[in-house]
């Protein structure tokens, strides 16, 4: 099962093949670990990825918004508009 976590408005390179990308999330998305990402282009295009959410500057979580940063992508990669899923897994 997938869920759509973020509509990104804008990608930013950070450092090597990682980009953050905007608009921020509510603090309780932030995971303690690294998780799969589908990235589906307004062009129709998609990609699979590993992204990580982070409150900067906050331990324990805080109602601050988070970040999404993205690895092994670059800007040209997350577009305007690009949707990004995160993989669920099933409860059952």
């Amino acid at each position: 099962m997938q869920r759509l976590i973020c509509i990104v408005e804008k990608a930013q390179h950070v450092a090597g093949k990682t980009v953050v990308v905007t608009p921020r999330l509510a603090a309780e998305e932030s995971r303690p670990h690294k998780f799969d990402v589908s990235l589906l282009r307004p062009d129709g295009t998609s990609m699979q990825a590993v992204a990580h959410v982070s409150v900067p500057g906050s331990s324990p979580p805080s109602p601050r918004p988070a970040l999404l940063a993205i690895s092994d992508v670059e800007e040209s990669d997350v577009p305007p508009n690009t949707e990004v899923w995160v993989h669920e897994e099933g409860h059952g």
